[in-house]
Order: structure tokens, then C-alpha cells, then sequence
């Protein structure tokens, strides 16, 4: 059940990204319970449990493009009890209406629907659960039973600084801002990554050398800044390219009575790549 939701909506989503900074770390390096911070873990913890139904709207931006409108991600799904996803009636989030794709895994979800305007706002998510038995049940008086629940999306997170530029460093006493949601009570999540691994090499070449290095910051949404600090770059190599995504989340779990249990969330992340100056 957990891996087909994982793999279901692994396009991004703040809480996916924060439990891959940990989970794909052999178990060698990192000890998720005993090292993640306490926000990390609610994210990582809800994740986890068992759902038979999970639906998001998510939006993932650049630092050279946070400034430009584009298209929000909305992913999500029913499942069996076995982890086998199924289709089952129409959902609606916010103004969205989506129903199942046979072609992909009966996917609900759509790329290029415009939903920018959901967030900031308390939104409505409801799931029609009827068993459709390969059919579809459109939203009606008749289609009961039907999840119905609402969730406040945090606002969009657009940084003010650093901006963008075609040799971003990053170092001690580098200031991170952001615009601040004041309805927000889940905190920012500041993400450093540095992965050998996934850095380009020519082919037969071995990969490159070196060791990951993951750090996860959980800030709260008060201040709208936050000082790179020299523990916060502790193991990051001068002159390494890292990955930095900063962004907030909000989730919930409801259910329809009897145990049945579904996941709804959402998160709006900035994205950049940073050289190490020390």
C-alpha cells in the first residue's frame, strides 16, 4: 500500500522529497527516527501510514521562474486494501473535478489545469467512493457515498532572496526570505542535498566519487528568513553543486467511517541549485 502511493505521486511533493532526503540514504548513513527532526517526522509518519486512497495539489518552481504563472500537479488515487489501485467516482478539489485514467494506473490527475488560486484558501476535497466496477460515477444526489473534508493549502512560496543568478553560491551568513504565511502552523522545510550520484559522467566512466550528504531545516513561518548557518553546511564540500528546495505543506487524514482512511495534502516548493563557497 505504502510504495504504490509513493510511486503514485513521487513527481515531487514536499513530504515525498523530505523522506527521500532520508529513505534513499543507505541505512548505513542515516537513521531516519533517530536523526530527522521532529517536523520532518510528521511528514515521514503520515507517508507511511496506511491509506486506501491519497490526492494532492502540489507546484513545483525555480528560482529563475517562481515569478511566472504555471500549470499546479494535482496526483492522486484509490486503492484496495492490498495496494492494487482501482477506480472509483469523480474528485473534486477546490473548483478541480478529475476522474480515473485507465491509461495511467487510474490516475486521477491532470498536468497543465490552471489551480494557482487555491492556495492561500481553505479548500474543499471531495471523493466520490463509490465502486465503479470499471466505470464512471460522476459527482451527483445519486453517487453517495462521498468523502467530503476541508484542508488549508499554504500560500504559494516565492523567495525574495538570494535571487536568481548564473553563479548562485551559497555560504555562511547567506540569507534565505520568503513571504510569509501567516496561516500557516506546519513551518518551511529548507532542504540541502548533495548526490554523487546523480552528477553527469560519460558513459563506462565510474560515477563520481564521494558520499551524500542530506540535511532537512525546519523553520516556522514567522519570521519569513532564515541564516545559513556553518552547521547547516557541515559535510557539504567547497565548490559542490547542492540541490536547495525550500517550501511548506499542509496535510490531513480523513476517512469515510469503518477504518477506511484517505490521505490529502498539498505544498508549494522553490527550487535552485547553489555552489558551496566557504
Amino acid at each position: 500500500m505504502k510504495t504504490t502511493i509513493t510511486k503514485l505521486v513521487k513527481q515531487s511533493l514536499l513530504v515525498v522529497i523530505t523522506m527521500a532526503v532520508f529513505s534513499s540514504c543507505s541505512k548505513k548513513d542515516v537513521n531516519i527516527e533517530a536523526t530527522a527532526p521532529s517536523t520532518i517526522m510528521e511528514y515521514y509518519n503520515f507517508l507511511r501510514q496506511d491509506n486506501i486512497g491519497s490526492f494532492t495539489i502540489q507546484q513545483s518552481k525555480s528560482l529563475a521562474t517562481q515569478n511566472f504563472s504555471s500549470p499546479v500537479t494535482t496526483v492522486g488515487g484509490f486503492f484496495t486494501k492490498a495496494g492494487k489501485a482501482i477506480p472509483k467516482g469523480d474528485v473534486q478539489i477546490g473548483n478541480l473535478l478529475f476522474s480515473p485514467n485507465a491509461a495511467y494506473n487510474y490516475e486521477y490527475g491532470n498536468r497543465g489545469i490552471q489551480g494557482e488560486e487555491l492556495y492561500g484558501t481553505d479548500v474543499v476535497f471531495k471523493l466520490n467512493i463509490k465502486n465503479t466496477n470499471n466505470s464512471v460515477a460522476t459527482m451527483g444526489a445519486n453517487d453517495d457515498p462521498t468523502v467530503t473534508d476541508t484542508m488549508y493549502v499554504p500560500k504559494r512560496i516565492v523567495l525574495s532572496s538570494p535571487i536568481w543568478s548564473n553563479d548562485n553560491t551559497i555560504q555562511v551568513g547567506t540569507k534565505i526570505e520568503w513571504n510569509v504565511d501567516p496561516k500557516n502552523k506546519r513551518g518551511v522545510v529548507i532542504i540541502l542535498d548533495y548526490d554523487p550520484a546523480k552528477l553527469p559522467y560519460n558513459q563506462g566512466e565510474t560515477p563520481p566519487a564521494g558520499k551524500r550528504v542530506a540535511k532537512a531545516i525546519p523553520v516556522t513561518d514567522t519570521d519569513g528568513s532564515y541564516t545559513i548557518t556553518s552547521a547547516d553546511l557541515e559535510g557539504f564540500e567547497k565548490g559542490t553543486n547542492i540541490d536547495f528546495t525550500i517550501g511548506r505543506a499542509n496535510f490531513k487524514t480523513t476517512d469515510a467511517g469503518g477504518g477506511d482512511k484517505y490521505a490529502l495534502y498539498a505544498y508549494t516548493i522553490v527550487v535552485n541549485k547553489f555552489l558551496v563557497n566557504k
